[in-house]
């Protein structure tokens, strides 16, 4: 079961699954792949199967468990969500959102809330071009000292091209000791687009943007659309 809609993907669901059903979840990869492609649909299901109480024979997530449920509502303690963001007035070293105005932080919340209806619309926040260093500043403070709960500490970076150099080297030194049983999955637009140093460090993962015939046949069992609407949708959706 998936806990939030994936459009295709299988063969990389069930590449994941594997992962999981081996023991062999490595510390970091990247799902490179464009926008609307399902790389943070892929993130969030595996981030669920990751933690589920009561996984299925193959490992994917039940859906409906504690852990699945606050997955899906973006509340869980052991997902760390990293994102471009404003900067603010007066930024602080390790917290990324203390300058921000409350008309700012009010876009951030709004961009969470989106995320949790419909994650192919990311976690876009208006005016936000990059990825501050102090989210990842904050992110190590908080996989250092929080308690979390049993399981995966799991960081989804999305937007990986819009870390800048002082993130990427706050990111490195992460990647370089991470800590135990966390795993890291970077999205981000293109594979070539994040430094040399990062990628070194992860398994990249490309992901495609869904068929056309994926796209339909999604349209048909979760909208009921006939199948020729559903192909004329699908055709011109150019994988979005």
């Amino acid at each position: 079961m998936q806990i939030v809609e994936q459009v295709g993907q299988e063969r990389i669901s069930r590449q994941l699954l594997t992962l999981i059903k081996h023991q062999r979840v490595g510390n970091a990869y990247i799902l490179s792949g464009p926008l609307g492609s399902g790389t943070m649909s892929l993130a969030l299901n595996f981030a669920a199967a990751l933690n589920c109480k009561h996984p299925g024979p193959d490992h994917s997530p039940c859906g409906t468990c504690d852990s699945c449920v606050k997955i899906k509502r973006n509340s869980h303690p052991n997902i760390h969500f990293i994102f471009p963001s404003p900067a603010g007035k007066n930024p602080k070293d390790d917290d990324p959102f203390a300058a921000l105005s409350e008309q700012e932080f009010g876009m951030v919340q709004d961009a969470m809330e989106r995320l949790s209806e419909d994650p192919y619309q990311g976690i876009e926040v208006e005016s936000a071009t990059t990825i501050l260093i102090s989210m990842i500043r904050k992110l190590r403070k908080d996989l250092m000292f929080s308690a979390g709960e049993e399981g995966w500490q799991v960081v989804i970076l999305y937007r990986g091209e819009m870390l800048n150099d002082s993130s990427s080297n706050a990111l490195l030194k992460i990647l370089e000791e991470p800590p135990g049983k966390t795993v890291f999955l970077i999205l981000a637009d293109k594979y070539n687009t994040l430094l040399p140093t990062i990628r070194s460090r992860c398994q990249n993962i490309p992901v495609n943007p869904p068929s056309v015939e994926e796209i339909t046949q999604w349209l048909v069992d979760c909208y009921g659309v006939d199948r020729e609407t559903a192909a004329y949708y699908a055709h011109f959706s150019h994988g979005d």
